[in-house]
C-alpha cells in the first residue's frame, strides 16, 4: 500500500508539471479544442441522418442513443488525457532507447510514462460529451440534480479508468512489437461498439464488449441506468471491473518488464 500511495504522490506530482507545459502554448490548446469538437459534431451529424430513416434502433430513440455518444465521449477524454501516451512506448520509449531511462526512475514505469500525456484533444471530447449528455437528458425528460450529475462524472471517469485499463494492457505488446500502437490501435477501435446499444449485437460481440474489452460499463449501462431500462444497475460494477482490469494491466506489465531488453543505445 505505501508503495501504491508513493507512485500515486510521484504520478500527481508529474503529471501537473506536464498539464503546466501544455497550457504555456495556448493557441494550440484552443486550436486543438475547437478541432476536436468539430470532429465530434460531424459524428453527431452522422447519428442525426441515421435516425431520419427509423425512429428507434432496437427500442432505443435518437436522444437516448445520443445519451450514450455523450458519456462516451466524456469517458474518451479522460483516456485521451491520462492514458495517450502510452501509444508511444513502443514506437518512441523502446524503439529510440528512451525506456532505459524511464526503468531507472524510482517510480513504476506506467506512472513515468502516464505522467508526460498531453493531449490538447481531451477537452474537446470532454466538452462535447458533456453538451451532448446534458442535451439527451433535457430532451428525455430526465432530471437534472445534484445526484444525476454526481453519477455522470464519478461514472465517466471509471469509464476512462476502464479504458486506459484496456489501453495499458494492449500496451504490453510493445516489448515484443516496436511498431505496436497499430496492433493497440486495431484493438481499441472496438470502442465504436459502445456508441449504439449493446442489444444490437449478437451474443459474441456481447460477449466481447462485457468481458473481454468491456466498453458496456463505459455507456451502455450508465445510460440504461439514466433511462431506468433493464440491466441498468449493472452500471455499478463498474468500479470493480476498473480494478479487475488495472489489476491485470499491471501484473502484465510487471510480466514484460522482467522479459524486457535493453535497446543498447
Amino acid at each position: 500500500m505505501k508503495n501504491i500511495l508513493y507512485n500515486m504522490k510521484m504520478y500527481f506530482m508529474m503529471f501537473k508539471a506536464s498539464i503546466k507545459s501544455l497550457a504555456e502554448y495556448r493557441v494550440d490548446f484552443i486550436i486543438g479544442i475547437i478541432s476536436q469538437i468539430f470532429y465530434e459534431l460531424i459524428e453527431f451529424i452522422f447519428i442525426l441522418i441515421l435516425f431520419k430513416n427509423t425512429n428507434t434502433i432496437n427500442g432505443w430513440n435518437f436522444y437516448e442513443v445520443l445519451l450514450l455518444y455523450g458519456l462516451l465521449n466524456i469517458a474518451l477524454g479522460y483516456v485521451d488525457l491520462f492514458f495517450d501516451e502510452m501509444y508511444e512506448v513502443g514506437p518512441y520509449y523502446i524503439k529510440d532507447g528512451t525506456f532505459d531511462l524511464i526503468a531507472l526512475r524510482p517510480v513504476h514505469p506506467i506512472i513515468s510514462i502516464m505522467s508526460k500525456s498531453q493531449s490538447v484533444t481531451s477537452f474537446g471530447y470532454i466538452i462535447i460529451g458533456m453538451i451532448m449528455t446534458i442535451f439527451s437528458l433535457i430532451k428525455l425528460n430526465i432530471m437534472i440534480n445534484l445526484q444525476t450529475l454526481l453519477f455522470i462524472a464519478f461514472i465517466t471517469f471509471i469509464g476512462g479508468i476502464i479504458i486506459g485499463a484496456i489501453i495499458t494492457i494492449l500496451c504490453v505488446t510493445s516489448f515484443w512489437v516496436m511498431d505496436s500502437n497499430e496492433i493497440m490501435w486495431s484493438a481499441f477501435t472496438m470502442y465504436k461498439f459502445s456508441e449504439y446499444p449493446l442489444s444490437v449485437y449478437n451474443n459474441f460481440i456481447k460477449f466481447i464488449l462485457i468481458f473481454i474489452f468491456p466498453f458496456a460499463f463505459v455507456s451502455f449501462f450508465p445510460a440504461s441506468y439514466l433511462l431506468n431500462k433493464d440491466y441498468g444497475m449493472i452500471a455499478f460494477i463498474a468500479p470493480m471491473i476498473a480494478i479487475l482490469f488495472w489489476f491485470i494491466a499491471v501484473k502484465l506489465w510487471n510480466w514484460g518488464l522482467k522479459h524486457y531488453k535493453s535497446s543498447g543505445t
